[in-house]
């Protein structure tokens, strides 16, 4: 008869500190294909985006997507679906940011370069943002196609708690950490970058909320954010 012999609990502390120990190299290499998983799904969805107001555009009298509801620019190009969704380029908010759930942070945005002048973008010719309107911008306008930003995902963060209601560890994409994110360009090619490398390697100056890389390019559709 073979006596039963249960762990000590000097074993099973050790058993516990091997699988702790291999978790803390296993979980970052899971975390780290998630987030390149993540980032290639959303290139492609830029991607696609930017393809589709290119589409839209062509079909518009060569303006980029206006949604004439809102004077305020931010909100105009926050709004760069709605006139597609009308168009029929889009049936639903789903389609456009499969990952939103409801939460207002994981946002994916329009250029505000798309629907501002232009002018009112150089260092010393901006105006407050209580000043800044809308404007109707044509594609033919942008100088360097391949190399302005048209549609990127502004915000990440965790997926949104429906339990809460709440979304925390929101990031913007400029200017504090150095996380990757995912840009449509002009031309209809997607590529993905921290801000600095947007920036050409330097630090964000802002005037009166004009300067960020993508969202507010310095010189507007005629500027330039991938060196």
């Amino acid at each position: 008869m073979y006596e039963r012999r249960a762990f000590s609990l000097v074993e099973l502390v050790v058993v516990l500190g091997v699988v702790m120990i291999l978790s803390s190299f296993l979980f970052p290499g899971l975390a780290g294909a998630v987030s390149q998983g993540k980032l290639t799904r959303d290139l492609a969805l830029m991607r696609s985006h930017a393809a589709s107001i290119t589409m839209y555009t062509a079909e518009s009298d060569d303006v980029f997507p206006f949604w004439g509801g809102h004077h305020d620019p931010t909100l105009t190009a926050g709004s760069w679906y709605l006139p597609m969704m009308e168009a029929g380029y889009f049936s639903s908010r789903e389609e456009i940011e499969p990952d939103l759930h409801g939460s207002p942070f994981d946002t994916v945005v329009m250029s505000m370069c798309m629907v501002y002048d232009r002018r009112l973008m150089r260092p010393g010719e901006t105006v407050p943002s209580s000043e800044q309107r809308s404007s109707p911008v044509l594609t033919r306008a942008v100088s360097y196609p391949s190399l302005k930003g048209l549609v990127f995902r502004a915000y990440s963060g965790p997926p949104f708690d429906e339990q809460t209601g709440l979304q925390t560890d929101v990031e913007s994409f400029c200017c504090v950490d150095l996380w990757e994110f995912p840009v449509g360009m002009a031309d209809g090619s997607a590529v993905s970058g921290n801000y600095l490398e947007f920036n050409n390697g330097k630090p964000v100056l802002l005037e009166n909320e004009i300067g960020t890389p993508v969202w507010t390019t310095w010189l507007g559709v005629e500027g330039i954010d991938r060196w």
